[in-house]
């Protein structure tokens, strides 16, 4: 049975379980051994360790300049939210609570924008409950968080503009999305800016072009079955360095499924890419057999099985595309083109990001992958569900052809 809630009550339930996930896997875990912020960039633990003992030394400052921000690559942005977020609030611990609003918010924007368009949202609450790694990711006091805000804030205003609906208001919506993200990961903006041209311009999809990628890689598939050493694959697949989100010291050990896995002719390295796409998302079904932590029962337990929570994440993945089959109902007032459009968006979204996550390399990229998994949540409350699509006129009445009386 499916329980339905309203989207209050959904977005209530993403702060609760964030906050709880985060006191249970990392916050608690991380206090008892005093590591919850750590003085350089120890492997043991992770950047958003450093990150916080950065901003809340800023935070300390009377003055401090953007020079002061950039205490390692392209952490300018998240140690100056959490430095001024430290300021603002009096405790370098504003995030525990700013981090799960910011995440509803962003959930709550979408769906107020699809609201507009007469798109009736349909929020189970097993969706929710089936990304504890995604949460989990998002409430850390890293780059994530700041990348989903602007994302979502993006795909909004992408869903007005393939509605033809008030196209400034769109417009205004993806520059401040691509701002959000170019503070935190400048190439990160630039790629999805890349996705904005190209959905826009209606150039990323089409059956044509679709069907010439998967001759392609039909045409690569013979050859990587009879040249690739399945074993390598299978033993990087199971090592900690691909899985773990804190091996940056182990990252030849991946080296060989890397080599595996691209290739000096550029057109076939593009085309791998959705291979490394596949084995990235399937990665963490290896950390099911990988080895525990030799430790006591503190954070690196609590590490691993967090770490293994991934698998319910990949699930959901799994299913959500398995969905994507199911065909969007009708609408007298929508245009089926536009209809088919607005209902591909947010997987196509998703698909591109990953793409071009993995495109230089599978190395500790999972963890990238779970930052837009929200994505994916969304399309399954508005599209995946026959009540979600418009019921009143999204921009203007389209005539369709009158079938036969027959």
């Amino acid at each position: 049975m499916v329980i339905r809630i309203t989207t209050p009550l959904a977005m209530a339930l993403v702060v609760v379980t964030t906050l709880i996930l985060y006191a249970i896997f990392w916050h608690l875990p991380l206090d008892a051994l005093g590591a919850l912020q750590t003085p350089f960039q120890d492997e043991r633990y992770s950047d958003p360790n450093f990150y916080l003992y950065a901003a809340a030394g800023l935070c300390k400052q009377a003055t401090w300049s953007v020079e002061d921000l950039a205490v390692t690559w392209s952490s300018a942005g998240v140690v100056g939210f959490l430095a001024l977020g430290c300021q603002f609030t009096g405790s370098e611990y504003f995030y525990v609570i700013a981090n799960p609003l910011l995440i509803a918010a962003s959930l709550a924007v979408f769906l107020h924008i699809a609201g507009l368009l007469g798109i009736r949202a349909n929020i189970g609450v097993g969706s929710i409950l089936a990304l504890p790694y995604t949460w989990l990711t998002l409430s850390l006091p890293g780059k994530e968080i700041i990348s989903l805000c602007g994302a979502v804030l993006v795909a909004s205003g992408l869903l007005l503009a393939t509605a033809g609906q008030r196209r400034w208001r769109a417009g205004l919506m993806i520059i401040l999305g691509l701002v959000i993200v170019a503070v935190s990961r400048a190439h990160e903006a630039a790629a999805i800016a890349i996705f904005v041209v190209l959905w826009l311009s209606r150039s990323l999809f089409s059956v044509w072009r679709l069907l010439a990628i998967l001759m392609l890689i039909a045409q690569v598939a013979p050859w990587l079955l009879a040249h690739l050493q399945l074993d390598t694959i299978a033993d990087s697949l199971t090592d900690e360095a691909l899985w773990s989100g804190s091996s940056e010291g182990k990252a030849q050990d991946y080296d060989a499924l890397f080599d595996l896995l691209r290739s000096d002719n550029l057109i076939v390295h593009a085309l791998l890419g959705f291979i490394r796409v596949l084995v990235i998302i399937a990665a963490p079904i290896a950390s099911i057999v990988a080895p525990w932590t030799d430790a006591d029962f503190n954070y690196f337990i609590f590490r691993d099985i967090s770490q293994r929570l991934r698998v319910i994440d990949v699930a959901f993945i799994l299913y959500t595309f398995t969905c994507l089959a199911r065909t969007v109902p009708g609408n007298d007032n929508l245009d089926l083109t536009r209809e088919r459009r607005m209902k591909w968006l947010l997987p196509a979204f998703f698909i591109f990001m990953a793409y071009v996550i993995v495109f230089f390399g599978v190395s500790q990229k999972s963890r990238y992958i779970f930052q837009y998994t929200p994505l994916l949540l969304l399309w399954r409350w508005i599209f995946n569900s026959s009540p979600s699509m418009p019921e009143h006129q999204v921009s203007g009445p389209v005539p369709r052809t009158p079938q036969s009386a027959n």
